[in-house]
C-alpha cells in the first residue's frame, strides 16, 4: 500500500511494460488505483458501511459477522456441496472494505466496457455486421485467388468438431464429476 519504486521490475510488475500502453493508460489505471486504494476504500472503512469496522480493511479473506475467519469447510458436506444448516449456523459470509469494492468494481467494470464499446463503436458495429450478413458480399482480389484454389470447408467438418467437443466436455464432467464439481448439464 505504502511502497514505493523505480526498479524497473517494480515498474512493470502490473501491466508488463508501460512502454507498451499509452500514457493516458496507465496514467487511468494509476489514478484508479490511488483513488479505490487511498480514497474510496477508507472512506468506505470510516463511515462503516455495512459494519466495516469490524473486519479488516485490505483483506482477501472471509469472515463471519463476529470478524472471524470464516471456515467454509464447514458449511460444505463430503460431496462438497452446501450444508444448509451448518451456513444457518454460521451465518452469511462478509468481506473486507477492500475486497468488497474491488469485486464491485470489476463487475462495473465489465459492464462499462460493453457500454463504452457500443456507445463509440456500435456504428461501425452494426455496419460491419449488415455487410458481413449480406447474400451478395463483395470480393476482393485475394478472396477470389482463394475461392478459385480451394474448395469451401464443408460444414459437416464445423458440425462433427463440435459435435466432439461437446462429447468430450460431458464425458469429462461425468468421469470427473468429484474432481471438478461440475454437473454435465453445466457444461
Amino acid at each position: 500500500i505504502g511502497s514505493f519504486g523505480l526498479d524497473w521490475t517494480t515498474i512493470a510488475s502490473y501491466l508488463g511494460s508501460p512502454l507498451a500502453s499509452p500514457f493516458f493508460a496507465s496514467a487511468n489505471i494509476a489514478v484508479g488505483f490511488f483513488l479505490v486504494m487511498y480514497v474510496f476504500t477508507p472512506l468506505c472503512y470510516y463511515l462503516n458501511f455495512y459494519n466495516a469496522k469490524t473486519f479488516p480493511i485490505y483483506s482477501g479473506k472471509l469472515f463471519v459477522g463476529s470478524g472471524k475467519e470464516y471456515d467454509v469447510t464447514s458449511i460444505i458436506d463430503a460431496k462438497f456441496r452446501l450444508d444448509r444448516k451448518a451456513y444457518a449456523e454460521s451465518g452469511p459470509v462478509h468481506m473486507s472494505t477492500f475486497f468488497a469494492v474491488t469485486y464491485g468494481l470489476g463487475f462495473a467494470t465489465l459492464t462499462a466496457s460493453i457500454v463504452h464499446v457500443l456507445l463509440f463503436n456500435g456504428k461501425d458495429l452494426w455496419t460491419q455486421t449488415k455487410g458481413a450478413l449480406r447474400k451478395d458480399k463483395k470480393m476482393d482480389i485475394h478472396t477470389k485467388i482463394m475461392k478459385r484454389n480451394y474448395k469451401e470447408v464443408p460444414l459437416w467438418w464445423f458440425l462433427s468438431i463440435f459435435a466432439v467437443n461437446i462429447a468430450v466436455i460431458v464425458f469429462i464432467c461425468i468421469y470427473y464429476e468429484t474432481q471438478i464439481q461440475l454437473p454435465w448439464w453445466g457444461a
